[in-house]
């Protein structure tokens, strides 16, 4: 191993550690989240009817959101979710940028290692999160995080698989309704 190809493993390493301790500080501040002002009421059109029933009436009534009480009802499966879901979305996110970056390694035959892949989706996730206008609103309220960021990461794992797809032998024709039963929820 030549000397510039160790101090490009250092570099790469070193900045590897350091996404990660970014994004782990995002991670940590979700354990102080806590239910307000539109987690209640959500939470209770869940509590007074079915989740179908409740999505039917919001949808209907309020909003024209009907998957969001479905994601909802899916995270008050576990008790206290509201404080380790940030961790969880950016843990995904990261998981599904690397996917793509993998994906496009090998659609596009580039020669990448694949930690420069993980740094590559890190730094991605870390700046997208960084230069987010209000990082309270999208991370941490539970609204937020299911109106912008719940759809960004299914949507992260949607391009990946598609990308998989894309390069495989399979035939694409049977995967259509799947893509769009997920590109409508």
């Amino acid at each position: 191993m030549t000397n510039s190809n160790k101090i490009f493993r250092y570099f790469l390493w070193l900045g590897i550690i350091t996404s990660t301790c970014a994004l782990a500080v995002y991670a940590y501040l979700g354990l102080f989240t806590r239910y307000m002002a539109d987690d209640y009421c959500l939470l209770v059109n869940l509590q007074t009817d079915n989740v179908f029933s409740a999505s039917l009436d919001k949808y209907l009534l309020s909003s024209n959101r009907f998957s969001n009480l479905f994601v909802i009802s899916l995270w008050e499966i576990f008790p206290n979710s509201i404080a380790f879901v940030p961790a969880l979305h950016i843990i995904l996110w990261v998981a599904g940028l690397t996917w793509i970056l993998y994906e496009c390694k090998h659609l596009f035959n580039w020669n990448i290692q694949p930690a420069l892949l993980f740094l590559t989706a890190e730094l991605l996730a870390l700046f997208s999160l960084f230069t987010t206008p209000n990082t309270f609103q999208v991370l941490y309220w539970r609204s937020g995080q299911v109106t912008y960021f719940t759809p960004l990461v299914l949507f992260t794992f949607i391009l990946a698989w598609l990308l998989k797809i894309t390069r495989s032998e399979l035939k694409v024709n049977r995967y259509i309704p799947i893509f769009i039963l997920l590109a409508f929820f």
